[in-house]
Parts: structure tokens; sequence; C-alpha cells
């Protein structure tokens, strides 16, 4: 029975608060009556606006918070890029920071800068890639990539060269994804690609204590996400709130014993095969990026210590042989003289090793599959180790670790790297000076810029890499450590301070540079800061302390270089009248007068630039430009030394028309 106008009226104004079936009861109706008619009552249609605002209110509230969260400094700023001045870039110091979350004392890089607006003649390439790119343990001056540099500077005297080293310890193939979005801004002319060997321990690798999993996707969101302040803070938030209720285990000791979190891979494991997957995949989208940009690149495989190195876990696996029994005997045809199968055995040893330090070979293969796909030149690093090498077999010779390079190795690196990018055109042929390979290469590696205390900071950090997991089961204690430094020098002291973060690099470089100096050993001073100088040309202030040091002592032509290098950057008032006292004091006359005039041009009111330019007009014979020149000196100091005297020469000889032979 259909339903009433009253019961209708009931209905609608009681359907939303009563259940069909109380209504029924109440009105002693059938349910079914109540329930057709409640379906056909119009539904009011919700604003659209409505919507609207429902998603909008959530977005606003997000952005108000990354805004607040920025204003008050909260959290990292990620940012891949940061002004050094207001024409200079450089990769931001705390980048290591966007991939690494649970470590302390994350690793930096070399700092290289180069220019915000590219010049037309620049030639700028970027190296990316792991500790070996980076040049471990001669960082930050000992890198491959610094060779190219040096060679470049030989090559093409008239261009700004450019080689922005990117990499940095313990990042892995995620790190270069991530960042060649922020190379690709700046207009690489080439990129130059060396890693693999951090694909299991690197930040975000599959065995590394900073894994968030191994699925690609979600761990390049998160690396999306992690530049938001907002992101940061709900994660830190979710990490106190976990750090409640478990107790924080304390990691001590290397970043290479900190990394290793899933420490036992063995060969053919799905960890073993994810982490040749997750390298796979990344250096296929890293060469797919840049192909599609159309940016040269050169990628070079793999090399590691194979002779010297024994595996560092052998474990039993199913088929397969301990890692330490074929490392036995590939040692055993060594000796033999069998250095082929001593080849083979070392490097089934090396896969063997269920700690994956040292890239399996199977990563070479995927590089030489890559670099063949994409057309990419191939730079064999592994062959070019070895074939230096007695015997063909790489071993301590030309390595300081397991698999880090020694500086003659580096150096090697980079000329082959630059044979390859010759080769296939990356530079360009206009402006080129050409000089014989063996002699441009000994002008690089006698002129360097690496001192014996870059070579002790060196020995240092292989002595901690090598008193700590998994060189040894038991770290070393501080003093069995110090007792190995033997540190007895005054370098060897600064070099301790160094390496526990306790002093910079360059200021340490710059004590010992002065403490030479007082001892009067001004070469030794001039490398320190060349040193220095090379690493940061655009710190401008050493060029003028240098400088400063050396005039103080009276050492006239070696302060010259400094001060020429600092007015061949951007003239100042320092450097012209330098310049200007030292061409006087070599008799250059008219060179001192053209710097002592543009000094004053700086600065007018310097008693002694005026006194110089006076004494370089007399000897000159422009006596009316010499008196002119000491009454300004006079004007600014009467008590001015020997100015008094210096005029009173000068009024004479234009008083007697004397003339000067």
């Amino acid at each position: 029975m259909a339903l009433s106008s009253n019961q209708k009226e009931f209905v609608n104004k009681n359907h939303k608060k009563l259940s069909a079936k109380k209504i029924a009861e109440r009105l002693s109706v059938k349910l079914s009556d109540v329930e057709e008619y409640i379906s056909e009552i119009p539904r009011k249609k919700t604003p659209f606006i409505f919507y609207i605002l429902a998603l909008a209110i959530p977005v606003i509230f997000f952005l108000f918070l990354e805004l607040g969260l920025r204003i008050t400094d909260y959290g990292e700023d990620y940012e891949q890029w940061v002004n050094v001045t207001d024409t200079k870039l450089m990769l931001n110091p705390d980048l290591a920071k966007r991939y690494f979350y649970n470590t302390e004392n994350v690793p930096y890089s070399s700092k290289d800068v180069f220019d915000v607006d590219k010049k037309q003649n620049a030639i700028r390439i970027f190296v990316i890639g792991g500790s070996s790119a980076a040049g471990y343990p001669y960082a930050p001056n000992g890198s491959f990539a610094k060779y190219i540099r040096k060679r470049l500077e030989i090559m093409y005297p008239y261009n700004t060269i450019e080689v922005v080293n990117c990499a940095m310890s313990a990042i892995n193939s995620y790190t270069l994804l991530d960042i060649l979005p922020g190379i690709l801004e700046h207009d690489p002319d080439g990129v130059l690609i060396y890693a693999g060997h951090n694909e299991y321990y690197g930040a975000l690798g599959v065995g590394s204590m900073e894994s968030i999993g191994n699925t690609r996707s979600l761990i390049k969101l998160n690396l999306a996400l992690n530049k938001l302040r907002t992101f940061q803070l709900t994660r830190n938030v979710i990490r106190a709130f976990y750090g409640l209720f478990s107790e924080k285990a304390k990691r001590g000791g290397t970043l290479m014993a900190r990394m290793a979190q899933e420490q036992s891979i063995t060969l053919n494991s799905d960890t073993y095969h994810a982490g040749v997957e997750q390298f796979r995949a990344n250096l296929d989208e890293i060469l797919s990026i840049l192909n599609e940009n159309n940016i040269p690149v050169i990628v070079g495989n793999l090399t590691s210590n194979l002779k010297d190195q024994r595996p560092f876990i052998s474990l039993p696996e199913e088929g397969l042989p301990k890692a330490k029994s074929v490392y036995d005997q590939a040692k055993e045809a060594y000796e033999s003289g069998n250095y082929s199968i001593a080849d083979s055995l070392f490097r089934y040893s090396k896969d063997l090793d269920a700690l994956r330090f040292r890239a399996p070979e199977k990563f070479n293969e995927v590089i030489e599959s890559l670099a063949k796909e994409y057309s990419a030149p191939l730079v064999n690093i592994d062959s070019l180790i070895n074939n230096a090498s007695p015997n063909g077999i790489v071993g301590d010779n030309l390595m300081v670790d397991h698999l880090h390079p020694n500086l003659k190795a580096y150096q090697m690196m980079g000329a082959q790297f630059l044979d390859v990018m010759t080769k296939t055109n990356m530079l360009p042929g206009r402006d080129r000076v050409t000089l014989p390979e063996a002699k441009a290469d000994s002008i690089v590696v006698n002129n360097f810029d690496f001192t014996n205390f870059d070579s002790t900071l060196a020995r240092y950090r292989i002595i901690i890499l090598k008193t700590d997991w998994p060189y040894v089961d038991k770290a070393y204690t501080a003093a069995e450590t110090m007792k190995l430094f033997n540190a007895k020098t005054y370098q060897d002291s600064l070099a301790l301070l160094v390496i526990d973060d306790k002093m910079a690099w360059e200021e340490a470089h710059r004590k010992i540079a002065d403490h030479l100096l007082e001892k009067g050993n001004i070469p030794g001073f001039i490398a320190h800061y060349n040193t220095v100088i090379d690493q940061f040309p655009i710190i401008y202030e050493y060029y003028q302390f240098a400088a400063e040091k050396l005039l103080a002592k009276k050492y006239y032509d070696a302060a010259y270089d400094f001060v020429k290098r600092r007015y061949d950057i951007e003239p100042d008032f320092f450097s012209c009248k330098w310049l200007g006292i030292i061409e006087l004091d070599r008799g250059f006359n008219s060179k001192a007068i053209t710097f002592l005039r543009k000094a004053i041009e700086f600065k007018s009111t310097d008693a002694q630039t005026w006194y110089n330019l006076s004494g370089a007009y007399l000897n000159s014979r422009k006596y009316d430009a010499a008196l002119t020149s000491i009454n300004q000196c006079l004007a600014i100091n009467p008590q001015f030394r020997g100015a008094s005297n210096l005029k009173k020469s000068i009024e004479y000889l234009i008083t007697n028309q004397v003339t000067i032979e």
C-alpha cells in the first residue's frame, strides 16, 4: 500500500535520523514501502566548491607548514648547487645528507667551482662516481679528474677549463641518477662515469645500512620528497618515535665499516641479483637521459686489487667453492707462472667474496653492454691497470687497498680518459695546443701540486681503514693506531688533526707553509701555497697571503708570481701596487708606472704608492711627474720615510736642468 501524504512528510523529515525499519514501525506500514519511498527522495547535490575546498585545505596546510619550516631553518638544505661567489657555483658540501639518514660524518665532494654563466670558450666536464672517482685516499687533490684538468689547461691555454668532480665516497648509482638533472642544467660538454664498487653497500644500496628497500620507484620517490622540509620532519618524528622503543646501536669505525648492514651477500643470492639489477637499471637510465639530451658521455669499467687482496668473507654456498680456497689456488697458479689461469681464479675468488666491497665481474659486463647499446665510448680501466702490473695482474703495486688506485694509477686513469675524450671528439679541435703525449704527461705529473703532507694524509687514512673491520676482526684501539701512525714531525701532527676533522686541509697546508718560511725554505712555502691555490683558485686572499709573507721577508721574485696571478684573475689595489714596486725594483720603469698608476685608481691615499711612482718617473727622466707624485706622497704623510730627500733631489734636477745618465 502506498504511503499517504502525511506519512511521506514524516519520512522526508526523519529518514536521515531514523532507520527505515524504525520509520516503518512508527507509521505501522511495510518496511518495503518505506525503503522504496526513501530511494525515490531526490538527493541534494553537493556543491563542486565543497570538493575543491576539501582538496585545497590539506594542500594549503602543508604549503604553510613547508614555508614555516624553511623560514625557521628546520631540516637540511638539499639544493644541489650553492653559490661560492656571485659568479661561481660548487656542489653543496652537505648534499650527501640527502642520501645518508642514519650515518654520521657523511662524505663530501672536492668543492670544485665553475661559472654560473658558462663562458663562450669554456670546456666544462663533470665527473661522477664513488670514492675512486673522488680520489680516495688522496682527496681532494689526487683524483684522475684533477689530472684531466691539468692536461686540458696545457692543451687549451686560452680556454676556461672546468672539470667539476661530483664524486663522493659511499654513494652508488642512485646518487648519480639523482644529481644528473642538476648537471644537465649547467650545459656540460661531457660527463665521465667511474662507478659500481659501492652498489651494494653505498647509500640506498640493497645491502646498505641506508637501504630503504629494493623498489626503484619508491626509492626515487623518496629522493624527490626528501628535498621537502615537511618530509624531513615526518621522517624525523617517525625515527624519534621508533627510537623510544628500540635500543640505538652505536656505530663506530670507518665509513666503510658503518655502511655494510647486510654484510654477507653470497654469489647468486637474491640480494646479489638485486644489486646487479639495481646497477643495470640505474646506469641504463643515466645513459638514456644523457643520450636524449645529446650530452657526450664516457664510461670507465672497474678495476680492483686482485692479487694482494684476500676475500673478506668466505662462506659455503651450494654448488660453489669457498672464496678463500679459490684465492689460494690463484696464488699457487701465479707462483707457478700460470698467469692466465691465476687471473681467472683471482677474479672468481673476488666474485665469491661474500663481502661485496669490490664489484663483481658481472658489473663490467653490464657497463660494457650498456656502453655498446648507447654508443658511449668505454675506457677500459681494468685492462689499463692490469697491463701495467707485473705479469698482467694488479696487486699492491698500483692499489692502496682492496680497490682504490694509488696516485700513479689515478694519473694513468686520467690520461686514459683524456685519450678517449680526444679521440671521440668530446673536446674541441680548435685552439688546441698539440704536445707529444709523453711530454704533456710529464709536465702534469711534475707539476701536480701534491705534497709530502698529502702523502702522509693518504697513508694515515689507509692505516685507519686497515685497522678496522673488515680488514681485522677487532678494530685497533686509538693507542695501537697512533703507534702505526708513528707521528714525529710538525707536519705529522697537523695530519692527525686533519684526518680527525679538527683542522681543515687548506689550513694545515698554510700552517706548514708558514713554518717552512720561517726556516727559510722558500720552495717548500711556495709548494704548499700552490697546492691550496690549485684546489681553491677563487679564494683570492690566498694569493695575497702568500705574497705578503714573502714580501715581508723581501723575497720579491718569489712573491711576484703570486701577485701576478692575483692580478690576472682580477686587478686590485694590492696586486697593482706590488707589481709596480717589484717592476721598479727590477728596473722596468715603464711597467712600474703602468701598474702604480692603476693602483692609484683603486686607492689614491696610499703614500707608498705615490712615493714609488715618483721614483719610477724620476728613473724615466719625467721630473715634473716625479715632483707631482712626491708632493702627493707628502700631502698624505708628511713624515713618509725618504720622501723629503727625494723631493729635494727632484727639485735640484729640475732647477739645474740636470739629466740623469
